[in-house]
């Protein structure tokens, strides 16, 4: 049977209809909707692998349900049938559409509300056919106890598997690997990626405060003056010719790695420890061209703590010419680095954190003399200065000493004449 669906003129007025394919094939721009859904309990969102043998974009990666209304069907009956053919997802009958703009608070919310963030229209050619879509974004939140276990059933002739993934680690993968995901999923999460972070509080109020003792740093300390600047802190030391951006971990305020960068600025390099928005460098990972803009050394490096490692290791590989050096303690790169890039990299020995599997795979982006030490006793939380990290190990160390360990080595790699 043939499957009609609604054309429409660019201001997205219903002018007739079309068979689904050969509107595929004459690029008639169409209306269509792509819905994220978000597990409000697990802080996820599920995304799908399109079924291999699709009529387009078969293999790659989108949001959890995308299609088109059909001749004769309301907005709402559409996503509540897709909804159940792709996913097997039982959504009310009676599911209300809210413009994301009302959505102050979506906290006592129950499963019976959609929200629209927006719409966009685009073109994408495939191979003899194209995505000419005026695409309406929605939002769908399980309630706060979450989605039940089994309130999935994926159809295999839409969708080939399924991943549940925290916002932070979609920007990592969306940096990284761009072309593994379909042509609308751009647009349509810079609509509802708004939304899902206030309302679900993705990294914003999730996350590791600074120990409160780091505040002694601030001001004139054994040889180190530190002072707010609006990039976050200038911790400015006895050196003169280099200095390191550093780039906090994932989900841990920024001003919990005073004490280490302290460390480093008093042994001869400077440091600029900048705040990230939602506490992720994945979503700032240019922080670092603001400091490179206002401020002059000879010799810049960069370095972050996990996933602000992982940031900086992106900056540094797009930036071989402003960038000298590159410190990553406990993460790994994704990119390919410059061959004469000085790189030291440091993990725990009781790190439960760090993925090592993934950390040997990163051997293969780094130069040959990439200078690789594992702490012993060290753990994944160390680094800093907020406390136990959950799914950590047990330090064998206290952090000041990993820390020392640490701000020693970045000197006998970054202060050494080569």
């Amino acid at each position: 049977m043939n499957e009609m669906i609604i054309l429409v003129d660019e201001n997205d007025r219903e002018i007739g209809y079309g068979e689904k394919l050969q509107v595929h094939r004459e690029n008639r721009l169409h209306r269509a909707f792509s819905i994220f859904i978000a597990d409000r309990k697990e802080k996820k969102l599920l995304l799908q692998k399109r079924a291999l043998d699709k009529y387009h974009s078969g293999g790659l990666w989108t949001n959890a349900c995308c299609s088109h209304p059909r001749k004769g069907e309301e907005m709402r009956d559409a996503l509540v049938s897709r909804l159940k053919e792709e996913l097997g997802l039982e959504v009310p009958a009676d599911l209300m559409i809210m413009q994301a703009d009302h959505a102050a608070d979506i906290s006592g919310e129950g499963e019976n509300v959609i929200y629209e963030t927006g719409t966009f229209r685009y073109f994408a050619p495939f191979d003899g056919l194209s995505e000419h879509e005026i695409d309406h974004v929605f939002v769908y939140f399980s309630g706060p106890e979450g989605f039940a276990k089994d309130a999935f059933s994926l159809n295999p002739r839409e969708v080939a598997e399924a991943e549940w993934i925290r916002i932070g680690d979609l920007a990592a993968w969306l940096e990284r690997s761009p072309d593994d995901f379909t042509a609308w999923f751009r647009p349509a999460y810079a609509l509802a990626e708004k939304l899902l972070k206030e309302q679900l509080a993705f990294y914003v109020r999730d996350y590791y405060h600074a120990d409160p003792s780091v505040e002694r740093y601030m001001g004139s300390l054994d040889n180190v003056y530190t002072e707010e600047i609006p990039e976050g802190l200038f911790l400015d030391g006895p050196g003169e010719d280099r200095a390191l951006v550093f780039y906090p971990g994932g989900k841990v305020e920024y001003r919990a790695y005073l004490p280490l960068c302290h460390k480093i600025a008093a042994k001869g390099i400077d440091c600029f420890l900048v705040e990230m928005p939602c506490n992720l460098a994945i979503l700032d990972i240019d922080k670092a061209d603001s400091v490179f803009g206002n401020y002059a050394y000879s010799e810049w490096i960069i370095g972050g703590h996990s996933l602000g490692g992982a940031a900086a290791a992106l900056y540094a590989a797009g930036h071989r010419e402003q960038v000298q050096g590159l410190i990553l303690l406990g993460a790994y790169p994704t990119k390919q680095l410059g061959k004469d890039l000085r790189v030291l990299e440091m993990y725990g020995s009781e790190d439960r954190v760090l993925n090592r599997s993934k950390l040997l795979k990163g051997n293969a982006y780094l130069p040959e003399h990439t200078v690789s030490e594992e702490i012993p006793g060290g753990s994944h939380a160390g680094f800093g200065c907020y406390g136990p990290q959950e799914g950590d190990g047990q330090a064998l160390i206290s952090g000041e000493e990993q820390q020392e360990i640490t701000a020693e080595r970045t000197a006998d790699v970054f202060l050494r004449e080569d």
